[in-house]
């Protein structure tokens, strides 16, 4: 960076030490910001900032508002600053891309320079053999005139990155369908229906505020697979290598073939009609038009409540479902929708459907129901940033993915639709039983979307990392598909989807599925890269042959090893334990099962559920003893 921006930098570095400290002034017993000081002297800006989200997220609204106000100053001053590096910096880095694309933090990894090279990096991918015969195309001029759909979530610098993007694709004489602030789902439906070579989508997914993430989907509109993601690294490397030798292109997006080469689209108009089409021709499972007639008969009935996130949902439920239906809803009372403004920091949490960020909106939808009980069928969703994830429940449940997964096919069976399901291995066996019964095909995949990629006769396709989609709808995960199956349901069993899942528990059997991750701190990506496969391959080693497992002091009868995704060990009572890593983060996680012919206390899954969860732990534990960890 120029000798300017460093002065400016330094200036603004100290205007940040200088708010931490007042807010210590305001809050001194709190050691949370004695931290923030510390970080913010070592550079460690993006660490800093998610530790004051935490703390100003603990603090009473009326008692410290002049607190929270400083606090969400100073992470836009370090977000500010983070953004001039994301511009300037031309440090190189390792590109990886994971279950879900490549992730960095912005202003250290993940910089406009860097995406200039990824996106060549991608563009020479498509040049391959390898993506044109996979993709249908005889050469790279068919991917040219066929162009790329380009957007993004809500983050910060989604623009920017966006813009490099567009001026790689530009250069290289790609055509450029424009789709802007979009949800994963319906970028992957536009990519079908536009006949497009593929999409570039900007979004970490539900990562926190400090990450950006480019995904490339191929010509089918599902996650690429590692024979093109593989290509995508090794081309990347190359530029890395290059240093400031690569150069940028910088075309003018617009003017190329006479503007031919740049169009701007609608993408939940195309999103609907694709929806009613594929219904209409008999292909998929989503009757928006019975949906809206629903909707609009039963709003007294209703109360939905939508948290967008601040992400790339927010308004798009209104046009799918139809503005004028959506706008009499909420005048009604029977919809909803919060955090539909911009908010880089997403109120300093996670982003994520997970069940603290659930409460606030089941408390909310509780406090509704009390106060108008009429509203006998509730329904609460959460859609992360790029809506590909969504979490569901009413005012009295949590539904998670492993849940609603269950839930949709049990449904569709019920209905009389018969077909495979399809899950990953980490994923409860709620549904695979509810397929057993049926004596229906069940797939298990690994984790990560791209692997149901072939399973086209799955009625439901569902990652327990609330991922999921349906027979004759697009090939990536989808929180929309998963709303509007949800209010299906309730249309067609005139109750809310909690109801019917008593009825499943009630008929199918009980099952607890949970998860404990382990992160990993003060890791490089090549050094987790390199850890991640030793201690799988360690407990693999140790464990694929086991006959018996200790819990809590009880023995348990294994039955069955996999060790195709880290290390599973299947007990005689259905219960289960997986131990493996992932592969967007510097992470292990534990899953765990428990099962029961009869429905078991509050207490009782706790307990249980904590012996599992200790027992993984303590083997992952041990393994990462043994490598200094």
């Amino acid at each position: 960076m120029n000798k300017k921006i460093v002065a400016t930098s330094k200036k603004q570095d100290l205007a940040k030490l200088g708010k931490a400290n007042n807010l210590k002034d305001l809050c001194p017993s709190d050691s949370r910001l004695d931290q923030v000081i510390q970080l913010l002297k070592k550079d460690r800006f993006w660490d800093a900032a998610l530790l004051i989200g935490e703390f100003y997220n603990s603090l009473d609204n009326k008692t410290y508002s002049e607190a929270i106000k400083l606090s969400k100053e100073l992470i836009d001053d370090i977000r500010a600053t983070m953004g001039v590096r994301a511009k300037n910096r031309k440090d190189a880095t390792t590109v990886v891309f994971g279950t879900s694309g490549w992730r960095g933090k912005i202003g250290e990894d993940f910089t406009v320079y860097n995406v200039h090279k990824v996106t060549r990096g991608i563009i020479d991918m498509m040049r391959t053999d390898e993506f044109l015969k996979t993709n249908g195309y005889l050469s790279f001029e068919d991917v040219q005139s066929h162009g790329i759909v380009v957007f993004r979530d809500n983050r910060f610098m989604g623009d920017e990155f966006m813009d490099v993007a567009m001026k790689e694709l530009a250069n290289a004489g790609i055509k450029i369908y424009f789709a802007g602030e979009c949800p994963t789902g319906v970028g992957s439906a536009l990519v079908t229906e536009l006949g497009a070579a593929g999409s570039i989508n900007f979004t970490p997914s539900h990562n926190p505020m400090d990450y950006a993430g480019l995904k490339f989907n191929p010509a089918d509109g599902g996650p690429a697979d590692t024979n093109l993601t593989n290509i995508i690294e090794q081309k990347s490397k190359q530029y890395m290598s290059l240093g400031d030798h690569f150069i940028a292109s910088n075309p003018n997006i617009k003017e190329i073939n006479g503007g031919r080469n740049y169009v701007e689209v609608n993408d939940a108009k195309i999103f609907s009609a694709y929806i009613e089409k594929q219904f209409a021709s008999g292909k998929g499972l989503l009757d928006i038009v019975s949906i809206r007639k629903f909707l609009s008969e039963k709003k007294d009935d209703l109360y939905i409540l939508v948290d967008n996130m601040h992400g790339s949902s927010r308004g798009k439920l209104q046009e799918i479902l139809g503005n004028d239906l959506v706008a009499d809803l909420v005048k009604n009372g029977a919809m909803e929708f919060i955090n539909t403004e911009d908010d880089y920091s997403f109120h300093g949490v996670k982003p994520e459907p997970n069940e603290k960020n659930q409460k606030v909106i089941i408390d909310r939808a509780k406090a509704k129901v009390e106060a108008e009980p009429k509203r006998r069928m509730t329904l609460v969703v959460s859609l992360d940033p790029d809506a590909d994830r969504i979490r569901f429940g009413t005012a009295n449940s949590d539904i998670n993915m492993n849940t609603f997964g269950a839930i949709a096919y049990g449904y569709l069976l019920k209905k009389g639709i018969l077909g495979p399901i399809a899950t990953t291995l980490p994923s409860s066996k709620f549904a695979v039983a509810i397929a057993n019964i049926y004596n229906q095909k069940v797939y298990e995949t690994l984790v990560g979307f791209k692997w149901f990629r072939p399973l086209i006769d799955a009625l439901v396709k569902y990652e327990e990392s609330d991922g999921i989609s349906f027979m004759g709808h697009t090939q990536e995960k989808d929180g929309i598909a998963g709303f509007l199956m949800a209010l299906q349901i309730m249309k067609d069993q005139n109750k809310d989807i909690y109801s019917f899942f008593k009825d499943l528990q009630a008929e199918f059997g009980y099952y607890y599925a949970k998860q404990a991750p382990q992160e990993v701190k003060s890791i490089t990506i090549d050094e987790w890269r390199v850890l991640r496969k030793d201690i799988e391959k360690d407990l693999q080693l140790k464990y694929q042959d086991a006959k018996t497992f200790w819990i809590n002091g009880v023995e348990k009868k294994v039955v069955s090893t996999r060790v195709d995704d880290g290390i599973m060990m299947v007990f005689d009572d259905n219960s289960w334990i997986l131990v493996r890593s992932s592969g967007t983060e510097a992470k292990f996680r534990v899953y765990y099962e428990i099962t029961s012919r009869t429905e078991l206390t509050e207490a009782q899954v706790s307990q249980t559920q904590e012996q599992y969860a200790n027992a993984g732990l303590a083997i992952l534990n041990q393994a990462l003893s043994v490598k200094g960890r």
